[in-house]
């Protein structure tokens, strides 16, 4: 929990700064991360909103013409699953890694359906 001090710490130790700078340099981190997760969260949820068709039909996504819904579905799983095992290896919790393990593994087994 780096960022919730106020003081630096070894993952920001590139920024040099200090006391009253320090406060300074968290809030416009916050602030960063606030704007990408809006921006990320609109992106998402305009996929979620909009039909397949209008999607494909965009040509920003001509690889879903060839894909089902539920082979999307399980890659989006599988790239969360991932990223949830990656955070609990790194705060070396080892009692939910079971359920991830488990939940990777289905989202795997789907996502290679994902071409038919």
């Amino acid at each position: 929990m780096c960022l919730m001090s106020a003081a630096p710490c070894a993952q920001t130790v590139w920024l040099r700064t200090t006391g009253k700078n320090w406060v300074s340099v968290n809030i416009a981190l916050w602030i960063a991360q606030g704007v990408l997760a809006l921006v990320y969260l609109a992106a998402g949820g305009l996929m979620v909103v909009r039909p397949r068709e209008e999607l494909v039909a965009s040509g920003n996504f001509d690889w879903m013409e060839d894909s089902s819904d539920a082979g999307v579905k399980a890659v989006g799983l599988v790239v969360v699953q991932i990223g949830a095992l990656r955070v609990h290896l790194a705060r070396d919790e080892r009692r939910p890694l079971r359920a991830n393990v488990v939940l990777l593994l289905a989202a795997f087994a789907a996502a290679a359906r994902f071409p038919g």
